[in-house]
């Protein structure tokens, strides 16, 4: 890293040029190069003094790593023989409806896993992970790069292909997992008729399902959620290598998001409130942070270097506010939440969610529950105070799930306390009806953007057999990154979009009425009398200027 310091400007950018798969890396500049040059001869040294301290350490460091490997590895054997253990135990009809619960999910996630390509999904494939890993995890000046998620796709599309489905692999198996995973926090932190009923909300939920089908890491840092909620149910029973998997997920968390902080942080702070009495955990838990603060900084490394620090803790899309906006914008993010979280939603099932949680905060008071509701509560507030902002409701997906989990037990146990021995016959009715009357309606599902993407492959089509060698292509966002993912598909030349020329036969114009474009916009800088439309569709009209006879621009 250090001899890199030192080579020239043009060595560098020819090199990383020859890695780009269009030939040229836009976004490395002379003032770019010397801006980082500086940065890397510090972090060389930084990192030569942090590999001498861990030679001199060597045999200690690597005693405890041997132990804590081992340790993980026995916790891994014992959690397999836990389940397997616990799946003999249910009855029949418990396993049919898990089993179904869980097909259904990844079922309705297969239904939309071929649904147009979204601005942010074209984005991130195009800008990070269709290039070479060095640049797609080193390049963070936009906040789309979700690093962890950004590996996984470009790991995904060398082996499968750039196909859509690829494209979306990995977030799409974070989304099917997101279902068993909690079944078993349920499981853990209530019951297994609480856990059946919080998987039927899970595989059935239209905000998760989105995002299990959308090429971005929301869904992983939900899946990393509620496996540390378990771990943390682990961990406060004292079993040896929870601590190493508890430490595992919280870094591929926060590479994935550095948001995933905030999520980890409600966490630990469940576990300090819970394990105070106990002092080893709590010196477990004060190491275990330094292990995954330092593990996690080593990784953002890179971006940091290239980047900036800023771009990784105080990107565009999280600005500062006054308390007097910020109170203002809660009223409107409240009305976004209860939208996007209970969309679709059944009336009678929001009812049976709230009984649960009226239930399990006024009436049964369980300490390990009321605990992690307080840490959330905390958390949030102190991190909204800190900021001075609000994150978009995406990026509050995890409590979605913990939503879920704590109303379905508050729930459960209220039946079982009415009347012990119809409360699972409930149970099973309410999740058949619900399956009944939530499945068709997820079977239809369509993105909230749908007018934005549902026309941009057709474009694609059309404009394949009818541009010719010196046409020009003008499009403007969201429709843009979508459409030059089409273009890079289907065999069409991108430089149609990218190069603009002086002397072109025609300019064809992309307009998309559901993203309140209108050819005034896309064409500002031609004479509107001399375009004529090419091909109207129900949101997209294409439009196509003549260069041919004179030029008006």
């Amino acid at each position: 890293m250090f001899y890199f310091s030192f080579l020239s400007f043009a060595t560098v950018k020819n090199y990383l040029d020859h890695l780009s798969s269009d030939g040229t890396v836009e976004s490395f500049t002379v003032e770019r190069f010397e801006h980082v040059s500086t940065k890397i001869k510090i972090c060389s040294v930084t990192i030569l003094i942090i590999f001498i301290v861990i030679i001199s350490f060597r045999k200690i460091i690597l005693t405890y790593l041997r132990q804590s490997i081992a340790n993980a590895l026995t916790y891994l054997k014992q959690f397999i023989d836990l389940i397997i253990s616990n799946w003999k135990k249910e009855s029949i009809i418990h396993k049919i409806i898990l089993l179904s619960l869980i097909a259904i999910g990844i079922c309705i996630r297969l239904m939309h896993l071929m649904q147009p390509i979204s601005y942010d999904e074209a984005f991130t494939y195009i800008y990070f992970a269709g290039r070479p890993l060095p640049i797609a995890l080193s390049d963070y000046l936009y906040p789309n790069n979700h690093l962890f998620h950004t590996l996984l796709v470009h790991l995904s599309c060398s082996v499968f292909g750039n196909g859509l489905w690829a494209v979306r692999l990995p977030a799409f198996l974070a989304g099917c997992f997101i279902v068993p995973l909690t079944y078993l926090s349920s499981r853990r932190l209530f019951n297994n008729t609480a856990a059946l009923l919080a998987s039927a909300g899970i595989a059935l939920s239209n905000h998760l399902i989105e995002f299990s089908v959308m090429a971005r890491g929301y869904s992983l840092i939900t899946a990393c959620f509620i496996l540390l909620i378990f771990l943390g149910t682990e961990i406060m029973r004292d079993k040896k290598g929870s601590w190493f998997w508890f430490i595992f997920i919280s870094i591929i968390g926060i590479y994935t998001i550095p948001v995933f902080i905030q999520p980890l942080a409600i966490i630990i702070v469940w576990l300090l409130t819970n394990l105070r009495k106990n002092k080893l955990q709590i010196k477990n838990v004060l190491l275990a942070i330094i292990c995954i603060g330092t593990l996690s900084a080593i990784l953002y490394l890179p971006p940091a270097i290239v980047s900036g620090l800023d771009n990784i803790i105080a990107n565009d899309s999280l600005k500062s506010s006054s308390f007097e906006n910020l109170a203002k914008y809660l009223v409107v993010f409240k009305l976004d939440l209860w939208e996007t979280w209970f969309r679709g939603m059944p009336l009678a099932a929001i009812i049976v969610l709230a009984s649960g949680i009226i239930c399990l905060v006024f009436i049964q008071r369980k300490k390990q529950i009321l605990s992690l509701i307080l840490s959330v509560l905390i958390v949030s507030i102190v991190f909204v105070l800190i900021q001075r902002t609000i994150a978009p409701v995406r990026v509050w997906q995890y409590l979605l799930a913990l939503f879920y989990i704590i109303a379905t037990g508050g729930f459960t146990n209220l039946l079982r306390k009415i009347n012990f021995n119809y409360a699972n016959k409930i149970v099973f009715i309410l999740i058949i009806l619900f399956i009944s009357f939530q499945f068709p309606r997820m079977y239809t599902l369509k993105p909230a953007h749908w007018g934005e993407i549902c026309e941009n492959e057709e474009t694609a089509l059309f404009l394949k057999s009818y541009l010719k060698p010196n046409d020009q292509v003008k499009v403007d966002m969201p429709t843009d990154y979508p459409l030059e993912y089409y273009f890079r598909q289907n065999g069409i030349d991108i430089a149609y979009i990218h190069i603009k020329k002086y002397y072109p036969q025609r300019v064809i114009f992309v307009v998309n009425s559901a993203s309140h474009q209108t050819i005034n916009e896309v064409a500002k800088d031609y004479y509107l009398h001399k375009l004529k439309s090419i091909k109207k569709m129900e949101f997209t009209e294409l439009f196509e200027f003549d260069g041919r006879n004179e030029m008006d621009f």
